[in-house]
């Protein structure tokens, strides 16, 4: 519509997609997942619920609500969150956080691939290193996507979207304008506050079918959006004269 405004064609204005939607995995098995439960100490029937992405401010609020799930008995035993921050300069200000709020904090640079250990109830996980995020995804129950409940714009969703987990996120989620396609193909839940949020967790961990079938819907949409790339390739090769692959005439 804006190129069209700008004085564009209409005819030859072609809209293929979102590239972004390209890039994520889909693929079920993360390389890695195993290794990093087993470092952690999380055993197969423990469940796992992942921050992921969070930012200031979100952390308080979520050990309040795990702190006041323990405390109504709603929680369950052997079921653990995991706090992944955006920023890795926050690290240890999350870990102090986690302590304060009276829980042990199990970072996960203190027990790499290898190692092992006991999972004690009541810890929390801090995802203290780069670039795992997607492992600790694959290993969830439910998902929330941080920098949402404060107005930060969100962190990505794809990822664990793509994972077929059930995801939340909050009520700030500017950065991505495809929050509201994947709200209305079924594959996720917005909420207002930290508060609804815990409820929603809790439904989840108590319908685990539930939960999953919201995870197939999400991972159905991202399969869905997938293939920009390819038909923008297309439309570049059948300007040039050239189908995609094709080397160039010297």
């Amino acid at each position: 519509e804006r190129f069209i405004d700008l004085g564009a064609e209409p005819g030859r204005v072609k809209v293929t997609g979102m590239m972004k939607f390209d890039t994520v995995d889909t693929s079920e098995h993360v390389a890695g997942a195993e290794d990093l439960a087993a470092a952690l100490g999380l055993g197969a029937g423990d469940r796992l619920i992942v921050a992921g992405g969070t930012g200031p401010g979100e952390e308080a609020m979520l050990l309040e609500q795990l702190d006041a799930l323990r405390a109504g008995g709603r929680m369950g035993s052997r079921t653990f969150l995991a706090i992944v921050p955006r920023k890795p300069e926050r690290f240890e200000e999350v870990a102090r956080l986690i302590e304060k709020a009276g829980f042990e904090a199990v970072r996960r640079t203190a027990r790499p691939d290898g190692t092992g250990g006991t999972l004690e109830d009541g810890a929390v996980i801090l995802g203290d290193t780069m670039g795992e995020l997607r492992k600790f995804y694959s290993l969830a129950d439910a998902v929330f996507v941080g920098r949402s409940l404060v107005p930060m714009g969100g962190s990505d969703m794809l990822e664990a979207a793509a994972l077929g987990k059930p995801v939340a996120f909050g009520p700030h989620v500017f950065n991505f304008p495809q929050a509201p396609d994947l709200l209305a193909a079924g594959g996720a839940v917005q909420v207002a506050d930290a508060e609804e949020l815990a409820r929603t967790l809790e439904a989840w961990l108590a319908d685990p079918q539930a939960a999953a079938t919201l995870g197939r819907r999400a991972a159905a949409y991202i399969r869905s959006r997938q293939g920009a790339t390819a038909r923008n390739v297309a439309i570049i090769g059948d300007l040039l004269g050239r189908s995609a692959g094709a080397a160039a005439t010297p």
